[in-house]
């Protein structure tokens, strides 16, 4: 008796798998995700967002620094400090950093992981280890919106760290904006290095203040968030 309503349930009550009730295709998803971030960037005619920087001290204080980052499709972007606060280079900044990565299945093994809330976003959850080992690839978990798809949370390392680092880690929040563009907000991330003596240290970068202008369907459109 107690096997026959077990099979009944399984056969009335709803999977949990994904929004569709079943897996999608990996390679649909994918291509997808990967041509949304195209069309983004091809989209984009011009974009600033402002930079915040913290960093937190051994003694619990904090170290705080501003940049403005303009993009243009004919210039390329631009980084221009407004407060001076952090006593080094804070990484190297490309359109690409702020839309978010793309995923060549050629470059990584991609797991699906199922369905999975993220940044109050219903989403797909890809498993990644990176077949190409330098410093522009990571091992880790990306969250991708089953709305519409776009990165959402990306967490993890580095591949391969740059000298003298020997461990970078990564954990990127993406927020949609109301043109449809996925966007970064926040980028935490922790750096291991080893040189005389091993040393650690943290750094969380804030983007506020997005202006964009960009192609749309109905001609060229600015929009601020």
């Amino acid at each position: 008796m107690l096997n026959a309503m077990l099979i009944l349930l399984a056969l009335i009550l709803p999977g949990q798998e994904s929004p569709g009730g079943s897996p999608p295709d990996l390679g649909t998803l994918l291509t997808e995700y990967n041509a949304g971030l195209v069309a983004a960037a091809s989209s984009i005619d011009t974009l600033s967002v402002e930079q915040v920087i913290i960093d937190p001290q051994d003694d619990g204080s904090t170290k705080e620094a501003r940049a403005i980052l303009t993009y243009g499709r004919s210039t390329g972007m631009e980084r221009v400090v407004t407060q001076p606060g952090v006593p080094y280079l804070v990484g190297r900044y490309t359109l690409s950093s702020l839309l978010g990565p793309e995923i060549d299945a050629t470059e990584y093994d991609v797991e699906y992981e199922g369905t999975e809330e993220k940044e109050g976003v219903v989403c797909h959850r890809l498993r990644l280890t990176a077949l190409v080992r330098d410093a522009d690839h990571f091992d880790g978990s990306l969250w991708v919106s089953a709305d519409a798809p776009g990165p959402v949370r990306i967490v993890g390392e580095v591949a391969d760290a740059p000298f003298p680092a020997v461990r970078v880690s990564l954990d990127k929040a993406f927020e949609r904006a109301a043109n449809g563009l996925w966007l970064v907000r926040r980028h935490s991330g922790e750096v291991e290095v080893s040189l005389l003596v091993r040393r650690r240290g943290e750094r969380h970068i804030f983007y506020y203040d997005y202006s964009v202008v960009a192609d749309t369907t109905g001609g060229t459109a600015s929009s601020r968030f």
